[in-house]
């Protein structure tokens, strides 16, 4: 478990005077979720270029398996047990 302590560093200065950074323990979560970001934009930006180039060489778009379950996708009920 986390102290407040463990959440400061310290830093000394040329002068000596102790300078306390704080750290959240948010910092490093918002810091993953930074770096997720950007790799679901460099994955959304790869996948574009790959779908205009298809287009330019005019070929087909893929074909999409859709499956659709009973009482769901159809307009029906399901029933509750």
């Amino acid at each position: 478990m986390r102290t407040l302590g463990s959440t400061k560093s310290s830093k000394v200065d040329p002068r000596g005077t102790v300078m306390t950074q704080h750290h959240t323990p948010d910092d490093a979560l918002q810091a993953d979720l930074e770096a997720l970001g950007e790799q679901f934009e460099a994955e959304e930006r790869e996948d574009r270029r790959v779908d205009a180039e298809r287009r330019r060489k005019g070929l087909p778009g893929p074909e999409r398996d859709i499956k659709t379950y009973p009482g769901f996708a159809d307009g029906g009920a399901t029933p509750r047990n």
